[in-house]
Formats: structure tokens, sequence, C-alpha cells
């Protein structure tokens, strides 16, 4: 996930930063002062030294002497964690998960559905890596869309290929979020706390459907409505044409979840982060003929034909019934990682 935030940004920086380059060179030299990396490589210009390979040099010394003191004092301090610390407790505000939540509950009914919202609320609150991948991939993926290709848009043409075009571009990143999101719900930095749920007489399948549930709610539901709406006032696309590019983007979202817990059945937040990852490690070769097959059919047929679009459509709907056939099939003989009793 990070490197797919890294690639974003630098792609929209770029873009955004060609009208400025030229500008660039007009400006006086001691701009270069900003950059960090030209504070130390001021120390190869000692030769013709100005006075601004001097001020580089000072900034230089001192940004060394700040992180070796800096650095110094954190790692002596890292034995404080060691140590039993007071209850945190917190400020009272205004809950800024609250509109999350009202996006997700009508998708999470029941009691069931009511303890997932619990579980939800606190690890958007507490639990810095789940909201991050929840939220910062998707603001991510929007800001390249409308930042980066927004002078692209009217590019688009208005008959079939187009909303190929568009089916394509938001097809490859619905799937890479679906495979992203979909491990991320069933990991947490405090999975002890699942215990409200993996202890709980539900039916394994209810726990694997209530994961889909909040990954479909809070991602693809609002990203895709605002795609669409963004296709809609930039493109010649119609709004009866535009939510014909979303369908092979929400299918590819939906069969990549799948997928993920295919791989490991798991119940919601059930399992530690772990730098390593997990285990069948070796069914993520998988992954190499399930991605073509999910994303070919959309680039190469979508928009070529009339009947490109419901061909499509029918052969990523078979591929999702294949896998949760199968994802049936695997939890019936392993069970759901986390649940008790697993079967």
């Amino acid at each position: 996930m990070g490197n797919m935030v890294f690639l974003i940004l630098a792609n929209v920086l770029m873009r955004s930063a060609e009208t400025y380059l030229s500008r660039i060179e007009s400006l006086p030299h001691g701009w270069l002062l900003l950059l960090p990396t030209a504070w130390y490589g001021a120390w190869g210009s000692l030769a013709q030294a100005s006075p601004m390979v001097l001020a580089g040099l000072a900034l230089s010394l001192v940004a060394t002497v700040l992180l070796v003191t800096v650095g110094m004092r954190v790692l002596g301090g890292l034995g404080d964690s060691d140590r039993e610390t007071v209850a945190r407790t917190r400020r009272p505000g205004r809950d800024w998960t609250a509109p999350l939540l009202a996006l997700a509950a009508p998708w999470l009914r029941g009691r069931d559905g009511e303890a997932m919202r619990i579980l939800l609320r606190a690890h958007l609150r507490e639990d810095w890596r789940f909201t991050g991948s929840l939220l910062l991939l998707p603001a991510a993926l929007l800001t390249y869309l409308f930042v980066s290709r927004l002078g692209r848009l009217g590019d688009l043409a208005s008959d079939l290929s187009g909303v190929g075009q568009a089916a394509t571009m938001l097809c490859l990143w619905m799937s890479m979020l679906g495979l992203s999101l979909g491990a991320s719900v069933t990991c947490s930095t405090e999975s002890a706390a699942a215990w409200l749920m993996n202890g709980a007489v539900v039916n394994p399948g209810r726990l694997l459907s209530l994961q889909r549930r909040v990954v479909r709610a809070l991602v693809p539901v609002p990203l895709l409505v605002i795609a669409a709406a963004g296709l809609v006032l930039r493109t010649p696309l119609t709004p009866v044409m535009a939510p014909l590019a979303m369908a092979p983007a929400w299918l590819a979202f939906e069969i990549m979840v799948t997928f993920v817990q295919w791989i490991l059945p798991a119940a919601p937040f059930s399992r530690a982060w772990r730098r390593e990852g997990h285990g069948y490690r070796h069914l993520y070769l998988l992954l190499i003929v399930l991605w073509p097959l999910i994303v070919a059919p959309v680039i190469v047929f979508y928009g070529r034909s009339a009947a490109g679009p419901p061909l499509v459509l029918l052969l990523q709907l078979l591929v999702l019934g294949g896998l949760r056939l199968a994802l049936r099939a695997r939890r019936h003989r392993l069970g759901v990682f986390g649940h008790s009793p697993r079967v």
C-alpha cells in the first residue's frame, strides 16, 4: 500500500509541476537550500565554496546533530513501553467516525452487525494501520484521478469506446484496492478485542459476509459514486453510460476481496498485524492467473462492441460465483480462523 501511495503521489506531483518547471531557472539559486539533499550535496562543491555552498554545509551539520541527538533520546526511551501505563482517557469532542458508521449501518444489520459496528468504530479511532489502509489509498486514488487525469478526461469518446477506457482505468485500481482492503479488515493491532464476535454463536459464513459488507460500504460505494459523478461532469459520457463503466470495477473489487478470504478465511479483526505476512503464501501465485482474468477482458473486449459489456460482466460474475463456492468449501473444511467453534 505504501508503494502504491508513493507512486500515485509522485505521479501527481510530477504532472502538476510540469507547468512550473520552466520558471525554476529564473529563481535565485538560494532556492536549493529548501532541499535537504542539497545540504549534503554541498560537501562536493568545497572546491568552489560560495556563500550558498557554505550555508548548505552549515545546514547539513545542524541537521546531522539534531538527528543524532533526537535519535539517541528515542533509543534511550524504548524501554518505557515495558512500564505500566495509565489507561488512556479520550477528550470529549465530535466523533469523526459517525459519518462512516452511518454509511455502513444499512449494510450491518442485526445483533452481529451491531457488534461489527462496535469493532469498526473502535478500530477506526484506535488502529492507525487499519484506518490508514481503509482511507489513505482510496483518497490517493481519487487524487490521482482528478488531479493527474483531470485534463485528459475530456478526451474520452462519448460512445462505447469511452466507456471501455474509463472501465479499464477503474477496474485496475479497484481490483488492487480489493486485494489490499480484503486483508486489512481481518487484521488488528488489538486482535484480542475480537472476542466480541469470535466467541459468538454465529454462522462463520456470516462473519465473512460482514467483512465484505464493511469494505463494500466504506470503499466502492462512495468511491464509485464520486467517480461516476466526475465522469458525468468532466467527460462526454452520459448519466446512463457512466454506471456501465462502474460495473466491472465493482465486480473486480468483489472478486479480489473474495479471493483474499479464500486464501485464509478469518474472522473480522482477529489476526495480529505481522511484518512478515501470514501463511499460505504459495496461494498468492494464483493471483498471477486471477488478476489478468479479471482485467484483460475489460481491456480487450469491453469497449469494442455492444456485446462486449454483457459478456465481460457475465465472465466476472462466473468468476465471482466460482470463488464464493470455493470459499464455502474451504470454510467447511478449515473453519474460520479466530472463530470458536470453527465449524
